[in-house]
């Protein structure tokens, strides 16, 4: 509203008609704000309500009004008078601090928050607990009761509980049970009484899935098999062909990149790097399937000759100084848009692993191999939403990531991962 409510006053200022170039003028600045905010992560939760963030929204606003008016085509015209621009350079960054003000001190409250309920075993509310922050998402505990499956709720207890739906203090109850089958009567029937009152009702496995965008491996156990969607994530055919067009695209982009920067890289090479440009190593795709890659070289030559193959860490002292320039700016991953062309790769998805490190966490990570169901990509869920992985810990979250992707994934969820890998390069996040 604040950005139409600028557009319409510049518009005025100008003296220009409404006419279809102030309706696309408003769909790209609202394209190019909407993109920057997604990058900069100023639409999440807890930067939204935080009031030492507002120099990063107005620092977007300035990213945002530099692209609108360097592309003049289709942005209105800039007046021979450009105090008028300042004006709407000034009028939005003022009315957003405003807004995000009252947003702050108003909307994001406690009063305001999601009210939620949890019934189920105390192991299990402990996990949904530990893993999610819910005042940090604007979430409120209003009570939680801990019974095992056969144990039902006493009458008082389960009497207050309906006087809060009735007040519609609720919105959403947590079912913490392993079996869902053994449910107690009338916890049973008060999720029966919730739905009627449209109550959000979550198992508390569902719960996590839904809020960390994950799928909780160890939690599941064997039953992980039952809640995978395979034949969506397999026969989506509309989704491929137009997943296999956005890997060209970003191939044929990615190569013409990689061919700029590729003169400039072999001089500092031969001063910073010596010895091989290009580095060649075989990976695990899809079908466990093992297929070359290659990446410009950023760790010493013969890295792995003394120790044997062992996993990429932080501060990787492997990794010459030159190649640490190369990573940050992710340069070093180049060369794999070859393997994305020819088809053995894909822009998003699994990161690709060696075979040594896969046939070890095959074993002591359940339904690991599922990650090798599609084309591994240079980037990915897991790369955007969890840091580098150096253990068993980091690589069950990580699979915890890729197999959400493999189920969810979409064209949407792909632009997401597109947008918040540019924001993990933009920030130098990750390794």
């Amino acid at each position: 509203l604040i950005g139409v409510t600028g557009i319409f006053l510049y518009f005025q200022l100008l003296d220009q008609p409404i006419d279809f170039i102030f309706y696309s003028s408003i769909g790209y600045f609202l394209l190019v704000n909407s993109i920057n905010n997604s990058i900069f992560k100023t639409y999440d939760i807890p930067v939204a309500s935080s009031a030492d963030k507002l120099n990063l929204v107005l620092f977007v606003y300035v990213v945002t009004f530099s692209i609108y008016f360097l592309t003049p085509t289709i942005s209105p015209k800039i007046p021979e008078n450009q105090l008028t621009v300042l004006y709407l350079v000034a009028f939005m960054p003022i009315a957003v601090t405003l807004w995000r003000f009252f947003y702050i001190a108003i909307i994001h409250q406690p009063v305001l928050y999601t009210n939620i309920l949890i019934f189920g075993r105390t192991n299990c509310i402990a996990f949904i607990k530990q893993h999610f922050d819910f005042e940090g998402h604007a979430y409120r505990v209003l009570g939680e009761k801990a019974t095992d499956e056969g144990s039902e709720i006493d009458d008082n207890t389960f009497a207050a509980l309906k006087k809060l739906v009735d007040k519609q203090s609720v919105n959403t109850v947590i079912l913490a049970y392993n079996n869902l089958g053994n449910i107690p009567g009338n916890v049973n029937e008060f999720v029966e009484y919730c739905s009627v009152k449209g109550v959000e009702i979550y198992n508390h496995l569902k719960f996590y899935e839904s809020v960390n965008y994950a799928i909780p491996i160890r939690e599941l156990g064997n039953n992980l098999y039952l809640s995978f969607p395979f034949t969506r994530t397999n026969y989506n055919l509309i989704y491929k062909g137009l997943h296999r067009i956005l890997d060209v695209f970003s191939s044929v982009v990615g190569l013409l990149f990689l061919g700029i920067i590729i003169p400039p890289v072999v001089i500092l090479n031969v001063f910073f790097n010596p010895g091989p440009l290009f580095f060649e190593q075989l990976r695990v795709g899809k079908g466990g399937i093992e297929i070359p890659i290659l990446k410009l070289r950023s760790m010493v030559v013969d890295a792995e000759k003394k120790t044997g193959a062992i996993m990429a860490q932080k501060n990787d002292a492997r990794v010459t100084q030159f190649g640490k320039i190369l990573r940050k700016f992710r340069f070093d991953e180049l060369p794999q848009f070859w393997a994305v062309l020819k088809g053995d790769m894909s822009l998003i998805g699994p990161r690709p692993e060696r075979k040594v490190f896969v046939d070890q966490l095959k074993g002591k990570i359940p339904a690991y191999d599922m990650r090798h169901m599609i084309k591994p990509g240079i980037t990915g869920w897991a790369q955007v939403k969890y840091k580098y992985g150096e253990n068993l810990e980091d690589s069950y979250r990580k699979l915890e990531y890729d197999l959400y992707y493999i189920k969810n994934r979409s064209i949407l969820m792909d632009i997401r991962i597109i947008v918040d890998t540019i924001n993990t390069v933009i920030f130098s996040r990750g390794q």
